[in-house]
């Protein structure tokens, strides 16, 4: 499959400009080879005893065939990338083509996701995440806490990466996360205690097992830490419960149930002044930031048992949290404004799906209803320059600033067919509508309120190129529509901004706006092969254009938010991974992402803090006598911190090691992270005043971690 084919495909000439500006067309090169001349590979390859399985996701709400998806979707299963060096979930993650993140902590506990040029920049978030189709996403912003997510009950991730508004909704604008918990038969127990640098101690266990006909599993994990920078302490602890209530008849019924506390420092940018002495300093205008807060979860899932022509599910489910937030807004390279928020949010949600199969293919449709509440409080704490902070002694809490409660009202409704009727073409369409009711009601005010509709169709097309015991190709093209309501911070949040003019306090959010929208184009496919005598290659390959309009940009003019950006985000995402019966993985990840403005003064600039280039690539070895040693490189390239484009920041470069010896059902091993000790730097700002100062999110230096792990 040449480049020329999909050239004629796409208008605009999108991918001939795409190519031309990858800086790493190496990647994109190997994939091409794998998904395009792959039969000529497959008529080489001898005959083996294995032959290639059919990878099932059910990232689009029903179980099917990669292959045969019309989206770019990545499985990862979490036990065939033990052997590789990652500090945590979000580095794992970082595997899966196309989804990176920009860690605001600089250890990735604290990150953000970034996927298609779509970054919220710590104020809201553009990736849906779920466990077990359970969203985890905060009410107020969508961001997530990517450090309370227990690996040892993950079995798998799956990302849809791209517009998902289709089947859900508000949110999915950038793609869908959804991680599975561990579900198979028998008795299983897992943990881990790890130990490292600034004093890290890390522990997590869990154990399933089941009573008769009935599973259950419960689980938690600790983790506390002194951070790499100075007043960067982090302890977070959490449970989890999870059982079965019917599974001897023809209705399963499940209920979870967990509780997690975070105790979080967030030491902050720093400004290049500080950065220069030390990256383990902080800045004494955020010495005070963090977050403490308790969340309380649950679920309750009945679905039907058998896989027959009809299946249903049907799920409930609440979540409570209650939250205490000092944070700190910089107004200048040397002025600060910093509250202390209360915030206590609750979320009832109720969905239902039935899935029909027949000759046609499948059909499935469901509607999604949750409600969402909060009472927002803050409290002055404390204004001025940086010398001011650092001869103010301890900072305490002050007099009742503003407070108001507010609430999400969200009915969604989706239907989505998967034909397979025309020999090897697959057809598939879908719609969903929603709708979004927003209220607000300031403490002795008027209540505001902000209602949207939004129609969110989908259409793709997938043929199956190859399909033989030992290779397989397939290839896709879809169109669709995608929304992002605004965060209800961006619309309701009532921190007060100090500005040296009459009323000399405003607030940034905007009660009017309306969702951001977006127009989808994507094609790309699917390989898998088995190599000669050795192992076999799973590869993908998707190249997306999204035509954005409504986005949401500060206007100095008003000095709150407004719906007044146009972008184009178009690019490439390329994939690769190989097992080896010799013991050898490896797997390459890359994508190029082009987010441009399409209107304004910076008409054809890049969308700052986005990285254009995003890679990830590791090799790992497991040897029968159980040692094991694997090695990872990932980067972020060619990020600009300002909308002119004049500011770049420095590539990042992370090398990470590890060696292990397995021995029975137990493995020690040592981590080594940033091997080389590179000075990098994860995103930043400008300074807000329009100096030529930068405020910067450093990475930590180089760290160690020593860990037992423990499976049966």
């Amino acid at each position: 499959m040449s480049s020329a084919s999909f050239r004629a495909t796409l208008p605009g000439s999108t991918l001939t400009r795409i190519f031309a500006q990858c800086p790493v067309p190496t990647g994109i090169a190997i994939v091409l080879l794998l998904l395009g001349p792959v039969s000529a590979v497959a008529q080489q390859v001898d005959t083996m005893v294995v032959r290639l399985a059919p990878i099932t996701v059910e990232a689009e709400r029903y179980s099917q065939e990669l292959a045969a998806a019309t989206s770019a979707i990545s499985r990862l299963e979490l036990e065939t990338v033990e052997g590789m060096p990652s500090d945590n979930a979000t580095d794992l993650f970082r595997m899966l083509p196309g989804l990176g993140f920009l860690s605001l902590d600089g250890t990735g506990h604290d990150a953000q996701a970034v996927v298609r040029g779509f970054f919220g920049g710590g104020d809201a978030e553009y990736v849906q995440v779920l466990i077990d189709g359970v969203p985890v996403n905060d009410i107020e912003s969508g961001l997530v806490a990517w450090d309370l997510i227990n690996l040892h009950a993950i079995s798998r991730a799956e990302v849809l990466r791209g517009g998902s508004s289709s089947l859900y909704g508000d949110a999915a604008i950038g793609g869908v996360l959804n991680l599975h918990t561990d579900r198979s038969p028998g008795r299983k127990m897992s943990g881990s205690v790890h130990y490292g640098s600034h004093a890290t101690i890390e522990a997590a266990a869990r154990y399933a097992d089941q009573i008769g006909m009935r599973r259950f599993s419960v689980g938690g994990m600790v983790d506390r830490s002194d951070g790499y920078r100075e007043r960067g302490d982090r302890e977070v602890a959490a449970v989890h419960l999870e059982g079965d209530l019917l599974a001897d008849g023809p209705v399963r019924g499940r209920v979870s149930l967990s509780s997690a506390w975070r105790d979080v420092s967030k030491p902050g940018p720093l400004t290049d002044s500080l950065f220069a002495v030390s990256r383990q300093s902080v800045s004494p205008m955020f010495a005070a930031d963090r977050i403490d807060e308790r969340r309380h979860s649950g679920s309750l899932l009945f679905e039907s048992a058998t896989d027959g022509p009809l299946t249903w599910r049907a799920r409930a489910r609440s979540a409570l949290r209650d939250a205490r937030d000092i944070s700190t807004l910089a107004l200048a390279a040397d002025f600060a404004d910093t509250q202390d928020r209360d915030l206590l949010t609750r979320s009832l949600g109720v969905e239902g799906q039935v899935i029909g199969r027949g000759a046609f293919g499948q059909l499935v449709a469901g509607v999604d209803v949750a409600f969402n509440g909060l009472e927002s409080t803050y409290y002055q704490f404390f204004t001025g320059t940086s010398a001011d902070y650092e001869n103010a002694g301890p900072l305490t809490r002050g007099d009742e600033l503003v407070s108001g409660d507010g609430s999400r009202r969200q009915l969604g409704a989706f239907v989505q067919a998967e034909s397979k009727r025309f020999g090897p073409l697959a057809i598939t369409a879908g719609a969903r509508l929603d709708q979004i009711a927003d209220r607000y009601t300031p403490d002795g005010d008027a209540e505001v309120e902000n209602t949207h509709n939004a129609f969110s169709p989908k259409v793709g097309l997938n043929v199956e190129v190859l399909n033989s015991p030992d290779a397989r190709v397939n290839l896709y093209v879809s169109a669709g529509q995608s929304f992002k309501a605004p965060a209800i911070d961006q619309l309701f949040d009532q921190r007060m901004t100090p500005v040296p003019f009459p009323p000399f306090a405003i607030a940034i959010s905007n009660g009017e706006l309306d969702p951001q929208r977006g127009d989808n184009l994507e094609l790309g496919g699917y390989g898998q092969v088995l190599v000669p005598g050795r192992g076999r290659v799973e590869a993908s390959l998707s190249l997306y254009r999204m035509d954005m309009r409504d986005e949401l940009d500060f206007s100095f003019a008003e000095f709150r938010l407004i719906n007044i950006g146009k972008s184009r985000h178009e690019g490439a995402e390329v994939g690769a991974r190989y097992f080896d019966r010799s013991g050898v993985t490896a797997h390459v990840s890359y994508a190029y992402q082009s987010t441009t403005f399409r209107n304004g003064d910076n008409e054809g600039n890049y969308v700052k803090a986005v990285p254009r280039d995003l890679i990830d690539a590791g090799v790992s070895y497991a040897h029968t006598s159980g040692i094991g040693a694997g090695l990872r490189y990932s980067g972020a390239r060619r990020i600009f911190l300002d909308d002119q484009n004049t500011r770049g920041l420095k590539d990042s470069d992370r090398l990470d090691a590890q060696l292990s010896f397995t021995k029975a059902d137990a493995t020690v091993m040592i981590e080594v992270f940033n091997l080389l000790d590179e000075a990098n730097v994860s995103t930043g700002f400008p300074d807000p005043a329009g100096g030529d100062g930068r405020f910067l999110y450093p990475t930590a230096e180089r760290y160690i971690k020593l860990g037992v792990i423990y499976r049966r």
